[in-house]
């Protein structure tokens, strides 16, 4: 409002998020615009996208889903929620550019959410090599302390919060600005690798399947999953189907469906223990050639796995913005027993049992089996930040 023909471009993590926090702005901007010593008024406001001033200054709202975007503005440049942009890199590198014609400023909003992707190495910089950002880290202990209230003016109870959240890492990266650690998961530091390298709606290859076999009883999540694969491109498709407390009928009837809706070549089922039954139903309905039972074992368990880092280290595996199965995905440890045995297994937590991440490795084996293996397993084992509560956000300058 103070600098005229001064564009803002607000880069959103997905459509329904451009459109939130564009409401929000208009509001605040005709607010501040009825002012009697308001610089400017307001020119025209765009039903959907785009508010304008009469000094010729434009704010505009686009999702950061298609990274190109960025290039057609000049001005300051905000990316909200940028921790969760299914980009982060190709956004960046727009962004920046947008900025220095004009004089502009860059700016992150954000709560984090893994320890290795760019949002959160932007913040913490520990190879020192973002020096010329602010930074500004707020927990909702300091927002509660500072006044926050909900909306009706009620006050906010930190402890029916954290009731509220699956476990304490999911509370500290909600609330507390604390990003969900990678330190002792087996493919967390390759995640950020693999989620550069997704394009939306690519089609190339054929389509698999991995189906990962809930235990009602103990509370599993019955879980679905695709992966395309072309030569040794694989890509992950979000997860397909993923549900909690199924009866195993149910379960089956929804395996063939989606075997034939997606066109999968084969499948391959969690065929351990209880779900050895529902493999042989499901086999017995598609033949022998589409389905690949899985018994679950140790050693499939550390094959599935190898496999799947190893396609993640050679740049050879795309990963959608899919929170739920990227969360799955990092809990997976690679823990040594006593008896110097390796296993592959995560925590049972209000997510399941990691059912998402091995319906995904299902998939993979399924797209690398009865035929040409998918890989050879190996035994690898002014810029500002500020925010929210348990948030950051930044802004640096263009010069």
């Amino acid at each position: 409002m103070d600098n005229p023909g001064h564009d803002v471009l607000l880069v959103a993590h997905n459509q329904d998020s451009s459109n939130n926090l564009m409401r929000y702005i208009k509001g605040l901007s005709l607010w501040m615009c009825k002012a009697p010593d308001a610089p400017v008024k307001i020119g025209n406001i765009d039903r959907a996208a785009a508010i304008s001033f009469t000094n010729l200054s434009e704010i505009k709202a686009i999702p950061g889903g298609n990274p190109d975007a960025i290039l057609s503005h000049g001005g300051s440049v905000l990316m909200d929620e940028f921790a969760f942009h299914r980009d982060q890199y190709r956004n960046y590198a727009n962004a920046d550019p947008v900025t220095v014609q004009h004089e502009g400023v860059l700016r992150i909003t954000t709560t984090p959410f893994s320890d290795t992707d760019l949002a959160w190495d932007i913040f913490d910089d520990p190879e020192e090599k973002w020096e010329d950002w602010t930074r500004h880290h707020t927990t909702m202990v300091d927002a509660i302390g500072d006044g926050l209230l909900t909306r009706k003016g009620n006050p906010i109870d930190l402890e029916y919060l954290r009731r509220g959240m699956p476990d304490e890492d999911e509370f500290n990266a909600a609330y507390m600005g604390v990003p969900l650690s990678s330190r002792d998961s087996y493919l967390g530091d390759l995640i950020p690798q693999a989620r550069k390298k997704y394009v939306d709606g690519w089609k190339g290859g054929d389509a698999y399947g991995g189906f990962d076999v809930a235990r009602v009883g103990r509370g599993d999540i019955a879980a679905m999953a695709e992966v395309r694969r072309q030569d040794e491109r694989h890509q992950a498709e979000p997860i397909i189907w993923a549900k909690r407390g199924v009866e195993f009928p149910v379960m089956q009837d929804k395996a063939v469906e989606f075997f034939g809706e997606r066109k999968w070549v084969r499948m391959a089922i969690d065929a351990n223990g209880i779900g050895l039954e529902t493999s042989q139903r499901i086999t017995k309905r598609l033949g022998t050639a589409r389905v690949d039972s899985c018994m679950m074992s140790s050693q499939d368990k550390a094959t599935m796995m190898t496999t799947l880092r190893d396609l993640m280290e050679h740049g050879n595996f795309a990963l959608p913005d899919d929170r739920d199965l990227l969360l799955d995905l990092k809990s997976i440890k690679r823990i040594v027993t006593d008896s110097a045995n390796i296993r592959y297994d995560a925590e049972r937590n209000d997510r399941g049992h990691a059912d998402r991440a091995w319906a995904l490795a299902l998939a993979v084996r399924a797209a690398g089996s009865r035929g040409t293996p998918a890989v050879t397993p190996t035994a690898s084992g002014s810029r500002t930040w500020g925010g929210s509560w348990g948030g950051m956000f930044g802004d640096r300058s263009g010069f």
